[in-house]
């Protein structure tokens, strides 16, 4: 998780506030209206909020975040 909070240190306050409330709404598996989609090749899903890209696995009832990263071209290079 301290890749996490670093990240967050250094976000804008609508960043922020955009990625928390959508992290609070995985973790409590509220899942209806958010942008997400399994990704190619693996049980991976990934939900998008705004520039930034939540991966994160499904396992039973509850959701696993691996990491959340800004959206470029090497996004989802290195996932497994």
């Amino acid at each position: 998780m301290d890749k996490i909070k670093k990240l967050f240190k250094k976000l804008s306050v609508t960043d922020r506030i955009a990625l928390a409330e959508a992290l609070e709404l995985l973790i409590v598996n509220n899942l209806a209206g958010l942008d997400i989609k399994k990704l190619a090749g693996g049980n991976l899903c990934r939900l998008r909020v705004g520039n930034f890209r939540i991966i994160f696995k499904r396992r039973n009832a509850e959701n696993i975040v691996y990491e959340i990263r800004r959206r470029d071209e090497n996004t989802y290079q290195g996932l497994a």
